[in-house]
This record gives C-alpha cells, sequence and structure tokens, in this order.
C-alpha cells in the first residue's frame, strides 16, 4: 500500500502515474512524429518514464527522466512531487524540500493529487524532526474532500506526534482515523499503548482486544495485554493470553521474561 519512511506512510509510485492519467511501463516516450507535441504531455511522458525507473530501482534515470517534466512543465505538482520524492530517497533534504514546496504551491484543491501531495511533503517533514509543520500538512489531506484515504493521513499525523511527544494529540488524531476506518491496525495499537500507559486499563483492554482481532497481535503486544488482565484481576484471562504467547512466541525476548521472578509474582 504505502512505501515507508520511518514509519510514516507515503504513496506508492503507482499512485504518481495514476495522477498523471499515465499508462504503465516504458511506453511513456514522446513521439517522434511530425505532431508538434505540448510541453504538458512532455512531462507527462517523462514523469512516466521517471515513475517506472523509480520503482525499478535506477535512481539516476528516474532523476534525470523527472529533471525533464519539471524541465518541460515546471508547474506540473506530479512532476515536482515526484522529482521531490527521488531526492527524498537520494538523501538530499534540501533539494526534496524545495519540489515538495512547489508540488504544494501548484496542486489545485479541487484535485484528487492535492491529498496525496499534502500527505507526502508531511511525511517528509515529519521525518525531518519538522512535527507541527508535517501536522498541518497532513490535516490539509486529510480534510480535503476528494482525498480517498483520509483515514491513513489521520493516522500518518498520530504516528508523527507521538515522535514529538505529543500523546494527546496523537490520541486524537487515531481516534479520528478509526472513526473513518475501524479496522486500522497501528492505530488501535497505538491507542492500546497510550492508554495503558496513562493506566486507563479499561480502554487499553479495549483497544488490545480490536488489536488482537484485526492483526493477530505479536508478543510484545501479547505481553502488554497480559500485564492489563493482571491489572484488572482477572488472572484466568491473564493466563490465557499467557500461554498463548508462549505458544506463538516462544523465543521471544517477553516469553523470556515470563520467568522473571516479578512478572511471575503479579499472577
Amino acid at each position: 500500500m504505502l512505501i515507508n519512511h520511518r514509519g510514516i506512510g507515503l504513496v506508492v509510485i503507482l499512485h504518481i502515474l495514476l495522477l498523471a492519467g499515465l499508462l504503465p511501463g516504458l511506453s511513456g516516450c514522446v513521439s517522434t512524429s511530425s505532431k508538434q507535441v505540448s510541453p504538458v504531455e512532455v512531462a507527462k511522458a517523462n514523469v512516466n518514464l521517471a515513475a517506472e525507473y523509480f520503482r525499478l530501482g535506477r535512481m539516476e534515470a528516474a532523476l534525470k527522466a523527472a529533471k525533464k517534466a519539471v524541465f518541460a512543465d515546471e508547474q506540473s505538482a506530479t512532476a515536482n512531487l515526484l522529482l521531490a520524492l527521488i531526492y527524498q530517497q537520494l538523501e538530499q533534504p534540501l533539494l526534496a524540500d524545495g519540489y515538495f514546496e512547489s508540488a504544494v504551491e501548484y496542486v489545485p484543491e479541487d484535485s484528487g493529487d492535492f491529498g496525496i501531495v499534502h500527505n507526502n511533503y508531511a511525511a517528509f517533514l515529519c521525518q525531518n524532526s519538522r512535527f507541527l509543520d508535517a501536522g498541518e500538512h497532513f490535516l490539509l489531506a486529510a480534510q480535503n474532500p476528494l482525498y480517498v484515504t483520509p483515514q491513513h493521513a489521520y493516522e500518518n499525523a498520530g504516528i508523527c506526534a507521538l515522535k514529538g511527544n505529543r500523546s494527546k494529540l496523537a490520541e486524537s488524531r487515531f481516534r479520528k482515523a478509526l472513526e473513518l476506518q475501524s479496522d486500522m491496525p497501528r492505530s488501535l495499537l497505538e491507542l492500546a499503548k497510550i492508554q495503558y500507559e496513562a493506566e486507563n486499563f479499561l480502554s487499553a483492554r479495549a483497544y488490545f482486544q480490536r488489536y488482537h482481532r484485526v492483526a493477530g497481535g505479536d508478543a510484545k503486544s501479547l505481553f502488554i495485554a497480559m500485564m492489563i488482565e493482571r491489572k484488572l484481576g482477572d488472572f484466568d484471562q491473564a493466563l490465557l493470553i499467557k500461554n498463548d504467547l508462549k505458544k506463538r512466541f516462544p523465543d521471544s525476548i517477553e516469553t523470556g521474561k515470563l520467568s522473571d521472578n516479578k512478572v511471575e509474582s503479579e499472577q
């Protein structure tokens, strides 16, 4: 679904092809016929090439084609976005930031591209510890009526708020994401952890139960869920979770903790 950059989801490169209304593959070359080709068409063809090269990991070729796209149509939000993503991948944040800003400047608010551009820029900002700016752009994406996956922007905003040590804000963003899509594993897990750390054990239990129904859970989530049941005094349920943890993740750190005297003494 998403290209992941340090915990924040980004739009897959295929979506860039869809944004530009292009065909897949390397067939986007400009025709050599006598028919005059507009700069917009040249830009689209080169975006197509750059996106495919990006997908194949051919970054030098992708960069060259993306530059041609921006040169042909400097106001193409799609071309600027792709060039920004390439520079981000190449770990050149100053260049990436400039092209992200151009993409933001040129993308129409009444376009389906608007949310994608802002979500990607927000992810970049968060990656570079610009948490407040990132939050603003995630909201611009999420609140745009033409953005088809606002729940992901809200979830990304929550993850970014956590990185900025703003757990209350993160909680509100995760809740909003779940209002739009009730089975988002990351939002459920993060809300469960937030509630557990706040010692709201009943709420934490509910979120962990929902998370485990959706995602099955891992050793860490099962261990915390077991501890929650002990805090709530349901030792039978805690034992069931403990046995599940040992069966499914016998070699995990959490299973190793089960023999710890402090942990066992709470049983």
